[in-house]
């Protein structure tokens, strides 16, 4: 059985799929091994997928180590649209191809987020304050309502990802960081409209 002494102290590394929240994944486990004692060492958005890390048991007690841990997002930019969420559960307002920033424009702006910098936490962020997700409040149109959380992040990399198209509207963004850190959204010159998702 799941629930024997022999399997149920350990960790568990899941590829969480986009439409669940982390603590679906963490009830799932819960009935899978038929007991409570399930943690999780970091939340993804709903809409995000990548690796949860899962302690079932006395496992959990060791979840502190990997808390701490550096982390790389493989985003996918959506350039000439803007997203009310800055992300892709939004509503999305297309603008004209001409504004599209060039493969230069992206490879400056993102450079000027390596280092150490204060972050502002994402509206649409699943991080909690006050012990609800900032989400929940802002998709219900209280954001303004929800005190958003600075804190100092490093960002140790980050560029786009090789395309054979450099006028692709969608180009991937990998950046390495620490744990504080959540994928930034650029400011784009006025010119050119800002990938929001």
């Amino acid at each position: 059985m799941l629930n024997s002494p022999s399997l149920m102290n350990q960790i568990l590394l899941i590829d969480k799929p986009a439409g669940i929240t982390s603590h679906d994944v963490v009830d799932r486990v819960r009935r899978i091994f038929h007991t409570r004692k399930v943690g999780h060492a970091g939340t993804l958005d709903p809409f995000a997928t990548g690796l949860l890390i899962i302690g079932v048991g006395d496992a959990t007690k060791e979840l502190s180590k990997y808390v701490g841990l550096d982390k790389t997002y493989i985003a996918t930019a959506k350039l000439g649209a803007t997203s009310t969420t800055d992300d892709p559960e939004g509503v999305i307002t297309a603008t004209p191809d001409s504004l599209l920033p060039t493969p230069a424009d992206i490879s400056r702006i993102l450079s000027s987020f390596l280092g150490t910098s204060e972050q502002t936490t994402p509206l649409f962020s699943a991080k909690k304050v006050g012990g609800k997700k900032m989400y929940d409040p802002a998709r219900q149109g209280l954001g303004n309502t929800v005190e958003r959380p600075k804190k100092m992040i490093t960002i140790t990399e980050i560029y786009s990802l090789p395309t054979s198209d450099s006028r692709l509207p969608t180009p991937d963004v990998r950046s390495h960081s620490d744990l504080a850190s959540e994928l930034p959204t650029p400011d784009w010159p006025a010119s050119s409209p800002p990938p929001t998702y």
